[in-house]
């Protein structure tokens, strides 16, 4: 059985499990980054004074600024597990009084003609972008004159938005629902 794009469900399934394989592991990471941070410090502790950055350089597989923020999110959140479901960088926002990027609202509903057809929109306006771009070359518009810039932000823009609809359409963040359970 195939979806409307022509995917095999069976692989468009599998695909699903590893992305959401692939969340589990983002989410954990910070909590693996606390821990590895924790295990720092108490590095930083058996280390004579003045040795610390030495042995940093020697034995850590990272900048000592990547060491340092993860210390200081071990001192700051020490017991990991009650941390919600943040990103390191996220989490790192918070240790600097940064509020992070709200997360997308979960299970918003939307049917797949809809989905479809925000795609398909998108997809002309890329391909109206690209025609701009390549009417403003033929007419020999300098790259540097503020059309030509103005036209490749838009194909810019327009390639993050397919990629965030095609990336909610694909993750938990949107239930994609038939017409008839609407």
């Amino acid at each position: 059985m195939r979806d409307t794009f022509g995917v095999d469900s069976k692989l468009a399934g599998e695909i699903f499990q590893r992305q959401n394989d692939l969340r589990g592991a983002y989410r954990n990471s910070l909590r693996a980054g606390i821990e590895l941070g924790r295990l720092l410090n108490e590095a930083k502790a058996q280390c004579h004074h003045g040795d610390f950055l030495p042995w940093l350089k020697e034995s850590f597989d990272g900048t000592p600024r990547h060491a340092q923020n993860l210390m200081r999110l071990a001192v700051r959140f020490p017991d990991p597990a009650s941390l919600p479901a943040l990103s390191l960088r996220q989490a790192l926002q918070l240790l600097v009084g940064k509020t992070p990027a709200a997360p997308p609202l979960p299970h918003e509903r939307l049917s797949r003609r809809t989905v479809d057809r925000a795609l398909r929109a998108i997809e002309s306006m890329a391909e109206r972008a690209k025609a701009i771009d390549a009417a403003f070359r033929r007419e020999g518009l300098s790259p540097k004159h503020d059309a030509a810039k103005r036209a490749r932000a838009l194909g810019a823009a327009i390639g993050r938005l397919r990629s965030y609809l095609r990336d909610c359409a694909a993750s938990c963040e949107l239930v994609i629902v038939s017409e008839d359970e609407r």
